[in-house]
């Protein structure tokens, strides 16, 4: 790995913060799904973020403003509510069980002593995760980030998805390849909240 990329990665996991700053990175062109912290469902585009608000497009045309300590969960996925995760304001072990990373997605694990595993596949039970042969006990772990795709629009979605698959490994067609973000799943550092949520 690159110098540049190595310093990067290290500065992201000695000050991970909660992944907020994913919104600004990703498409508004497509509907996401705002769970709040009272259990309220909201849905629309997301118009603006700022450091403490968020805007969101609705259906009248009318932005609605959210502020950030209201927020528990900002998803892409608006079926099911613990996938397609690309803000999270709590850590859960819970979210890092039911992550299921496809593609060229995977979970970032950071142990307690500064290793890192990126595991495509992982088998995360109550009191671990393991893949590759190797077992990592939950107290041993200090970080789990999904690293995820980021969220396409509805046309490229549709349109590049066969494309995506049919040209990945091909250099001239790499430019098709969504980015990624990485999304902050569970911290040892603070207080655990497994708890399901709600969506009304």
């Amino acid at each position: 790995m690159p110098f540049i990329s190595r310093l990067f990665l290290a500065i992201l996991i000695a000050t991970p913060g909660d992944g907020w700053g994913n919104l600004s990175h990703v498409t508004n062109a497509r509907l996401y799904r705002i769970i709040l912290r009272n259990g309220e469902c909201r849905y629309g585009t997301l118009s603006s973020v700022g450091e403490q608000v968020l805007v969101v497009g609705a259906d009248s045309g009318l932005g609605i403003a959210f502020k950030r300590a209201e927020i528990a969960r900002i998803s892409d996925e608006l079926t099911d509510l613990t996938r397609g995760i690309v803000f999270s304001a709590r850590s859960s072990w819970a979210d890092v069980k039911a992550a299921g990373p496809t593609g060229t997605e995977y979970l970032l694990i950071v142990t307690k002593d500064g290793v890192e595993r990126k595991w495509k596949h992982p088998a995360v039970s109550d009191d671990s995760i393991a893949s590759e042969g190797v077992t990592i006990g939950k107290a041993e772990i200090r970080y789990a980030f999904y690293v995820r795709t980021k969220p396409l629009s509805i046309d490229d979605e549709y349109y590049h998805q066969r494309a995506i698959k049919l040209f990945a490994a091909t250099p001239w067609f790499s430019h098709m390849i969504p980015g990624k973000i990485s999304v902050p799943l569970y911290s040892s550092d603070v207080a655990e909240d497994n708890s399901p949520l709600t969506c009304h």
